[in-house]
């Protein structure tokens, strides 16, 4: 299942002071507003707006099942990486955690439109998963 998409282009770079609110040397903002935007046209509604984390920038979706978390963040001048959480195809729920949840109607779905956003946009190149 992919859920790391890695990128180049020159379309994301850091707000002024960015680093300020995270890492040196780290950002992500403006990545993770492109897809604030652009994913509710693919069917998946945003819960709430994107916020600084130490390693970049995330925002979380709306769905009933289980959270999902999309993360943002730079890996050099003009290489992005961009991250589904939960990443594995099954997560466990529940007081006990003993009821297993099936992640893949909701994450492959996600991860092909955060692909054909990511690839339709006219300055990314070398679009990948890992």
């Amino acid at each position: 299942m992919n859920t790391h998409l890695e990128f180049k282009s020159s379309a994301f770079p850091a707000y002024e002071g960015e680093s300020e609110h995270i890492n040196p040397d780290r950002w992500g903002m403006r990545l993770a507003e492109y897809l604030h935007h652009e994913l509710p046209a693919h069917g998946f509604t945003p819960d709430i707006d994107p916020f600084y984390e130490d390693w970049g920038v995330c925002f979380t979706l709306k769905n009933d099942g289980f959270p999902i978390m999309i993360g943002c963040g730079n890996q050099g001048e003009n290489e992005y990486l961009i991250f589904i959480d939960p990443s594995e195809t099954q997560i466990k729920k529940g007081l006990l955690r003993r009821k297993l949840i099936d992640t893949t109607p909701v994450v492959i779905p996600l991860s092909e439109a955060i692909e054909t956003i990511v690839r339709v946009h006219p300055d990314s190149t070398d679009v990948q998963w890992q």
